[in-house]
């Protein structure tokens, strides 16, 4: 793709699959358009590490830290970088605390997905409904993945 050729990218849970995840958002950085953005989204909590993660192929789970400084060194400008699920950070992180301590005896990596019943379901969207209204004016201290909205400046860094 020629550089410059966008003006969005998302890169939607992807980040955490790719190796040189430093060459991924440089290469994003590359093919956005000056005033281009990019949306990101990746797990967060390194402690949260899992078969949930290994079952997924994930190579790691990010800090803030890591993933303002991969957009920083892109030459991007991070408009917004912010924890969300903020809400299911405590049971999930209990949930990770129980499959460690029940171990893996040896079975292949499976994921943590399990269908909810339609009235947990329902009150986990409401959940995550009231999160992203929150999010339109603040950020969250901690939650289980990042977002990050970044854009390629107009002139200079990138």
């Amino acid at each position: 793709m020629k550089d410059g050729a966008v003006q969005a990218l998302t890169a939607l849970d992807l980040l955490e699959h790719i190796e040189d995840d430093g060459a991924a958002v440089r290469e994003f950085a590359r093919v956005l358009a000056p005033g281009g953005v990019l949306l990101i989204t990746v797990p967060a909590c390194p402690f949260l590490w899992s078969e949930h993660d290994e079952a997924l192929n994930h190579v790691r789970r990010y800090r803030a830290s890591r993933l303002r400084r991969l957009l920083d060194e892109a030459g991007l400008e991070i408009l917004r970088l912010s924890p969300l699920i903020a809400t299911l950070l405590l049971p999930i992180a209990l949930l990770r605390l129980l499959q460690r301590l029940r171990g893996k005896k040896g079975e292949e990596a499976k994921t943590a997905f399990i269908e909810p019943p339609a009235f947990i379901n329902t009150a986990l969207i409401w959940l995550l409904r009231l999160e992203a209204k929150w999010l339109v004016r603040f950020n969250f201290p901690v939650g289980v993945s990042l977002v990050a909205v970044a854009r390629k400046p107009t002139r200079g860094r990138a």
